[in-house]
């Protein structure tokens, strides 16, 4: 059938797995343009079921011109009209039609030759939203709309699942132009009844707010994102010392003891306000007299997390926390043991008061894998699984996680999974990233095993490109196809996604569905290839060029001004950013530079035109793309006996704005020294070890932070190492310089000869009073500033 035919009778099921039985009658909605049917709603009903009835009432008109009236009492509707049952009313508690048998989400659907009926389970309280990002109201309720992402909608989902199995309509992507409404003029549908419910029970993605993106919120609940609540498992230890100050001073022991002194900032986290002692009983207490409190004033709530801050590098140093650590499960397990031996603890004590309700953790840095030594979790414990589909082309991260979420279902049986998609941040920015038949396959495997998950996949503001807005999808022609997918599979997991994916070029692309499957098909060839996190290495040229062939021919075969030319157009203008990327570092290599030795060099100092520091090399800085910077950066290099030394000009047309709000040596909490303008340095005094690093960030005061990077997980980065650097730094009228005097045995370099190479980055990071854009010697397109892969070579030279 296509949607040029005028007349057409559709079963519910088309797409549908689901158990119905049928016959030959039928009930008609619309013949010839003329409404045939009134809907009946309940006037007290739920919001989301008014929604599902103004939806169907708006779209039917869009398909076949007839608007079909809505009412509250059936027995006001013409005798010659059928009726539309939208939600539970009188009207379907009299034909015997309830939803408390549902599961979550699902909902009832019953066709006559007089009536049909879509009902489900539906919220009708209040808004239901977490007590910290990403679940606030501003981020999971728009007012206007009156539409959140939480709450039970099963009706709403009906009748979405109607408009297009029996309408024909389809959501590819938010607002009007990812719309598919076709024009039939007779609306028929085949007699039956059936249930359907979604395999996964959470389906929540990060990819707007929706109290400013009206859009995207209609999108999310379109195409079937949604929980009865939220599954708010996240970072949470730093509750307790945000909220009850006083512990400092009344109960320090609740404490870490890191160094011989107590956490209550970020001695042993990279997220401030305290590490604790879980191995004080009194912190359990605390923290189950806290939930409790929470869940008796939030009884909407199902979940309260309770997990590390981020970062966590190290434990509470006392002799019982310590007893508790496993290093022979490595660096993803070695705090397991002592980290959920204390939530399953403070979970059980819990469940004394509210055994209904869940306490969770995420399973997540050096605490990802099971506890060993936990044969099974309290029943009131849950575990988000911190995962990432999109890197299952690596076969061995597939087969770890894998196993993860199978061994944790041993665990418990409240397991949920933490996915990424931030394909909308760097590198991955404007470049094509799809990968819907892996999306496929993980969520039928996993069905069953895990209850849903959380998808991180906020996009941004990013400074150089003023036209995108936090909140909202900035990428909509990258990231819809992946989100698409996702949403179809978390309902049903035997979707095929061959056909749902031919579906989609067939209809989203009309007569450039050829090029576009060829555009989307290479696109996940090409990420399946994937071995490593950088698109240098992912995307050739020639890649680039064939994507580009398929949009220019995709053009070509559309009308302008068509609404598939615009879709088409939409992805090529993003797109258009990425291939400049691409073009501008594909086959760049990384910079070389000789540091000539220089021993008249006595001080640091403003006296710039000293032969010594005019005579060595400088280079200056380009953007990370490799594209030429805007505002010019200078960096001289040159070395004494015993040292490196650095001198950074950074111009700077607007010198009053410059921020340097760190004023304390390693202050990494909030004013940090990475949110100042500043210059950064990267050094990996051995090339074929890059991970073995040292970083250094100056502000332009002169504020130092030094660490010792052991690794490139975060994690491993030593904070608390200190050097015996100099610094000196000074602003002039123009511009603002930085010196630094780094000694090489720092560095681990005890015979600094001719010769000698290292590894190494430099970045100028500059605020201004704007979001933050960065400069640097070696090209790296890459989130990651520290990619030490990508990194130039420094040579110590000969005078």
């Amino acid at each position: 059938m296509t949607f040029k035919q005028s007349s057409v009778i559709i079963a519910l099921s088309i797409l549908m797995v689901c158990a119905i039985t049928q016959s030959v009658s039928a009930l008609t909605l619309v013949r010839a343009g003329k409404p045939q049917a009134v809907i009946i709603v309940d006037d007290k009903t739920a919001d989301t079921v008014k929604r599902a009835a103004n939806e169907l009432q708006s779209y039917v008109k869009q398909v076949s011109g007839a608007l079909l009236p809505i009412i509250s009492d059936a027995s006001a509707a013409p005798s010659s009209q059928s009726l539309i049952f939208v939600g539970e009313s009188a009207g379907t508690r009299e034909r015997g039609l309830v939803s408390t048998d549902l599961k979550p989400d699902g909902y009832h659907a019953v066709v006559t030759t007089k009536w049909m009926a879509i009902l489900g389970h539906d919220y009708s309280g209040v808004p239901i939203y977490g007590f910290r990002n990403p679940w606030r109201y501003q981020e999971v309720y728009n007012e206007d709309l009156k539409l959140g992402a939480f709450g039970e909608a099963g009706t709403l989902y009906g009748v979405y699942h109607f408009l297009e199995n029996a309408c024909g309509v389809r959501w590819y992507m938010h607002g009007k132009l990812g719309e598919v409404v076709p024009s039939r003029k007779t609306i028929t549908i085949a007699e039956g009844k059936y249930d359907k419910a979604p395999d996964f029970t959470y389906r929540y993605t990060w990819f707007c707010d929706f109290n400013i993106a009206p859009d995207e919120a209609q999108w999310f609940r379109h195409i079937g994102y949604g929980a009865p609540a939220p599954v708010q498992i996240i970072h949470s230890f730093d509750l307790l010392l945000s909220t009850r100050p006083e512990l400092k001073e009344t109960h320090p022991e609740y404490f870490a003891l890191i160094g011989g002194q107590r956490d209550f900032a970020n001695l042993s986290t990279i997220i401030g306000n305290g590490n604790l002692c879980l191995s004080n009983p009194d912190v359990a207490k605390e923290w189950i007299a806290y939930i409790d409190d929470y869940f008796t004033n939030h009884p909407e709530q199902k979940v309260f997390a309770l997990s590390p801050n981020d970062g966590m590098v190290k434990i509470c140093e006392c002799a019982d926390c310590q007893a508790q650590l496993s290093p022979e499960l490595g660096e993803t397990g070695k705090f397991s043991n002592y980290i959920w031996r204390f939530v399953d603890k403070v979970a059980r004590g819990v469940g004394e008061k509210f055994p209904d309700r869940l306490v969770g953790c995420i399973a997540y840095e050096s605490y990802n894998s099971p506890p060993n030594k936990i044969d099974k979790l309290s029943p009131n414990t849950a575990v988000m699984i911190c995962k990432s589909r999109g890197s299952y082309t690596d076969a061995e991260y597939h087969k770890k996680m894998d196993a993860a979420i199978s061994n944790w279902r041993k665990k418990t049986v409240n397991v949920y999974c933490w996915e990424y998609y931030l394909y909308s941040w760097p590198p991955w920015r404007a470049l094509p990233v799809a990968f819907p038949h892996i999306i496929a396959q993980d969520l039928k495997k996993i069905r069953g095993l895990s209850q849903g998950e959380f998808i991180e996949s906020e996009s941004c503001q990013p400074s150089d490109e003023p036209g995108q807005t936090w909140g909202h999808i900035n990428y909509p022609g990258m990231a819809h196809l992946d989100h698409y997918i996702t949403a179809r599979c978390l309902w049903d997991a035997d979707t095929d996604v061959d056909k749902l994916l031919n579906e989609y070029y067939t209809l989203f692309y009309g007569p450039a569905q050829k090029d576009m499957k060829q555009f989307w098909t290479l696109t996940e060839s090409i990420w399946n290839k994937k071995t490593d996190g950088y698109p240098i290495n992912v995307y050739t040229s020639a890649h680039i060029q064939e994507l580009n062939s398929c949009l220019e021919l995709a053009k070509q075969h559309t009308a302008k001004g068509s609404v598939y030319r615009q879709r088409i157009e939409l992805i090529d203008n993003e797109f258009a950013k990425g291939r400049a990327k691409m073009f501008g570092t594909e086959g760049r290599k990384p910079p070389v530079m000789t540091i000539r030795q220089n021993d008249s060099i006595v001080h640091l100092g403003s006296n710039l035109m000293q032969p010594a520091w005019q005579n060595c090399n400088s280079v200056g800085f380009i953007n990370k793309d490799g594209s030429p910077s805007d505002i010019a950066t200078l960096l001289y290099a040159t070395s004494d006996p015993e040292a490196l030394l650095f001198t950074f000009i950074s111009n700077e047309p607007s010198i009053t704005k410059l921020k340097a709000a760190a004023t304390k040596r390693d202050q990494i909490t909030r004013p940090g020294l990475w949110e100042d303008d500043s210059v950064e340095l990267y050094l990996s005094p051995n090339p074929d070890n890059r991970s073995d690093c040292y970083q250094f960030i100056v502000n332009s005061k002169g504020v130092l932070l030094d660490m010792h990077r052991s690794g490139i997980a975060v994690g491993k980065n030593d904070s608390k190492w200190n050097s015996h650097v100099q610094t000196k730094a000074w602003k002039e009228s123009d511009r603002w310089i930085v010196q630094l005097r780094i000694p090489f045995k720092d560095l681990g370099i005890t015979e600094p000869f001719a010769g000698k190479k290292l590894a190494a980055n430099f970045y100028r990071n500059r605020y201004c009073g704007k979001s933050a854009t960065q400069s640097c010697w070696a090209p790296i397109p890459t989130t990651p500033k520290y990619s030490p892969d990508l990194f130039g070579t420094l040579t110590i030279g000969g005078e």
